[in-house]
Parts: structure tokens; C-alpha cells; sequence
């Protein structure tokens, strides 16, 4: 009869050290998690030592509402590229800005090709918390050593804003944001620009005094060139 507590004992004791063993090899391959400030995950082990990995979570969105955290909305406007172009009508001719002009933020002009370069916008390319058709864009343009940024008043007059494009905008509406959308099925090379703030409105060219102005007002018709937009590489 002892015999037989004894070698219950030892088979007990063998499997407590066989399942420390089992616990301790499991510990050794367990990944810890340490997040960096270069938003990704290090995991950890001491057989293999560090690898990094892209963190699957939303980051994009988590900032974004980190960062307009102190607005009460729901909607954000957060910049996710930038591009530079001319900007032309549909008889090619440039929009060339005049920011100290009252009655209109720009013209369509005839402008030799040596000289283009002094009139390229900045598009900036927005991403929206609430997809809506098209993509969300803000234009901006250097005049000397000012940045200027296209806004459209509460009349619905177009006017430059001495500032920087901004990185996050609140709300479900923005006087800095255009939508952009293809012109017309399968033209490839012009889109047509609403406004965000007032709905089936579209930049235009717009004749008025002798000058072709940048202007808003309202699309009645589908295909009306003076909506068309060109957006030109140089």
C-alpha cells in the first residue's frame, strides 16, 4: 500500500514539473505589445528579438478625432495630399490671381508658357469623415512671399484668405472646401468644383466687364463648358 502512495507521488510530482515546463516555454513565446511614436506595434520575444509591423488599428481616424476633439461635430475634413497645377476654363486661358481685387479673387488670362509657373495652385486633397460624391479638395496660391487660400464668402462671393491650407476642418460644411468631380462622363482631362458650403453651386467662368472671372453660380445644365475646370501639370 505505501508502495503504491509513493509511486502516485512521484508520477504527481513529474507531471507539476512537466506543466511548469509547458507554462514556462508557452511565457517565452508570448509576444508583449509596446507601441512607439512612429504609430506602429513592436512585438517582442526572446527567441526572436524586436520586429515592427503597421499598426491595423484606425490610427488615421482616432487622430483625427483626437485632434478636433474640443468641436462638438461628427464630421472632419483631415489632409492626406497635395498637388500643383495650373488652372484653366474651357478656352485654355489661366486663372491668374488678384488677391486685392473686391470683386472677384481671380481672372482668366492669356499667359505665355515662360511665365506660368508664377501662377500654379496648390490642391489639396482632403479625406471626409462623411463620404460624400467627389473629392474634397482646397486650393491655395503663392503671391510673392504670401500664401493665399480660395474661400467663399457667406454671399457666395470667391475670395483669397491670406493663410496656410488647414490640416483638420470641423463641421459637415467649409467655406475652404470644393468638391471635385469628373465634368463630364469620360472627359478625362476637366472636373467641375462644388462648393461645400453652398450646394449646387461650381466655380465658373464667368464674362463680366470684358474680363472672364473666377466665379460661383449655380449649374441648371449638365453640360455647360463654363463649369469645365482644367487641372494642368507644368
Amino acid at each position: 500500500m505505501w508502495r503504491a502512495f509513493n509511486v502516485l507521488g512521484k508520477s504527481l510530482e513529474m507531471l507539476g514539473i512537466q506543466t511548469r515546463k509547458e507554462s514556462w516555454n508557452l511565457r517565452k513565446k508570448q509576444p508583449t505589445l509596446n507601441s512607439d511614436d512612429s504609430n506602429k506595434l513592436k512585438i517582442k520575444s526572446q527567441s526572436t528579438g524586436a520586429m515592427s509591423i503597421p499598426v491595423m488599428l484606425n490610427w488615421e481616424k482616432q487622430e483625427l478625432h483626437e485632434q478636433c476633439q474640443s468641436y462638438d461635430e461628427t464630421d472632419f475634413w483631415k489632409t492626406y495630399d497635395v498637388k500643383e497645377f495650373l488652372i484653366k476654363n474651357n478656352t485654355h486661358e489661366t486663372l491668374v490671381v488678384y488677391p486685392e481685387s473686391m470683386d472677384s479673387c481671380g481672372v482668366f488670362e492669356s499667359v505665355q508658357q515662360q511665365y506660368q509657373e508664377m501662377y500654379m495652385f496648390k490642391l489639396y486633397l482632403y479625406r471626409d469623415t462623411s463620404p460624400r460624391e467627389g473629392i474634397a479638395t482646397a486650393f491655395t496660391v503663392q503671391k510673392g512671399q504670401k500664401t493665399y487660400l480660395m474661400t467663399c464668402t457667406e454671399d457666395g462671393t470667391l475670395r483669397l484668405e491670406e493663410r496656410t491650407a488647414p490640416q483638420f476642418i470641423s463641421g459637415y460644411e467649409s467655406k475652404y472646401i470644393f468638391y471635385k468631380r469628373d465634368f463630364n462622363e469620360g472627359d478625362t482631362e476637366a472636373y467641375s468644383f462644388e462648393s461645400s458650403l453652398f450646394a449646387g453651386y461650381f466655380l465658373a467662368s464667368e464674362q463680366e466687364n470684358g474680363w472672364k472671372k473666377l466665379a460661383l453660380r449655380s449649374r441648371q445644365h449638365e453640360v455647360d463648358e463654363n463649369f469645365r475646370i482644367q487641372l494642368v501639370k507644368i
